[in-house]
């Protein structure tokens, strides 16, 4: 399939009329223009990072060594994380059910999903009445309630702006990480030839992550912090 498909490229070699990119290789064979962009050099901070990978800081060891601001890890959470995952307890939790030794949903984990859904209504959504609102709410039957008359006061929203009060796991998509989740997002919802603002400053990688697939132009928006 591979070689009838080269094939064809290489018989509709004239039909291609990318002015600024040569995709063709001396011997008729053919990259998609992904391929092409990702053989370009790699974005201005690259060498900067590793350099800095070459000579890390260290307080003791290495205290005049480069700090990557570029990279986004916190690694201040590093201790608590590996106490929390090394105890029995969560290795039980993770690992009793047997789903999670085979194909499953991609959207990620239900238990996980769950999780993530609890954290984020723990975390972000307020209740009516101004505390913290649980990952269900008070209405199992739905996400975004518009506010009747009889809860409305001063302090409410308008009736007609809906009211979310919960995050229902079966909205939550979890993935491997920032990038891959804008790789996602951006092939589902973006055209070829289409932009998106990026309110600056912001994480380098961003640019690579948007337009090395789908994105064509970055329009950055200055925020004076």
């Amino acid at each position: 399939f591979l070689f009838l498909l080269t094939n064809q490229k290489r018989k509709k070699k004239n039909d291609f009329t990318y002015d600024d990119e040569d995709i063709f290789s001396p011997d008729g064979a053919a990259l998609a223009i992904r391929g092409i962009r990702a053989l370009k050099p790699p974005l201005p901070y690259w060498a900067g990072f590793l350099k800095c990978l070459s000579n890390p800081c260290d307080p003791t060891m290495n205290p005049e060594g480069y700090i990557a601001l570029c990279m986004a890890e916190n690694k201040l959470v590093q201790e608590s994380f590996a106490r929390r995952l090394m105890q029995p307890a969560t290795a039980i939790n993770a690992f009793s059910d047997s789903v999670v030794y085979g194909y499953n949903s991609f959207l990620g984990l239900p238990s996980a999903r769950e999780a993530a859904a609890y954290f984020l209504a723990r975390r972000f959504l307020r209740a009516r009445d101004g505390g913290h609102s649980s990952m269900y709410g008070s209405d199992l039957g739905g996400i975004m309630k518009p506010n009747s008359s009889s809860e409305a006061d001063e302090n409410s929203p308008p009736t007609s702006t809906p009211f979310i009060d919960r995050i229902d796991p079966e909205h939550v998509a979890l993935s491997s990480g920032a990038a891959a989740v804008l790789n996602s997002l951006f092939f589902s919802l973006a055209n070829p030839g289409e932009a998106v603002l990026i309110p600056a400053p912001y994480y380098a990688a961003f640019e690579n992550d948007m337009i090395v697939r789908h994105i064509n132009y970055i329009l950055t928006l200055r925020f004076i912090l």
